[in-house]
């Protein structure tokens, strides 16, 4: 659709537009913050000490992990893939 004629709701969408962008990277990085976290919790609960910590942290670096888990593919993210959904029946998930 073509932009409104009146300058005042031009200037309206281009604020709002502008803040989009950057409301996009705080929640990217809140999301970054969030999955190191989630990362600290989990080498918690399987006992990882400070050297298997790292070494993952670099595996996770090398390809092909750098391309799956240092990338993942959030809501906003352009290559997002949409997961298959099956629907089973009572006793025909195990054939």
């Amino acid at each position: 659709t073509p932009l409104p004629e009146d300058t005042a709701a031009r200037e309206r969408i281009a604020r709002e537009t502008s803040g989009l962008a950057a409301r996009l990277d705080e929640t990217k990085e809140r999301m970054r913050r969030l999955a190191e976290e989630m990362d600290d919790v989990v080498a918690d609960g399987l006992g990882l000490d400070a050297d298997e910590r790292d070494l993952i942290r670099r595996r996770c670096l090398e390809f092909p992990l750098s391309v799956t888990v240092g990338s993942p593919r959030y809501v906003w993210s352009a290559d997002r893939k949409r997961q298959a959904r099956r629907t089973y029946r009572p006793g025909e998930r195990f054939r």
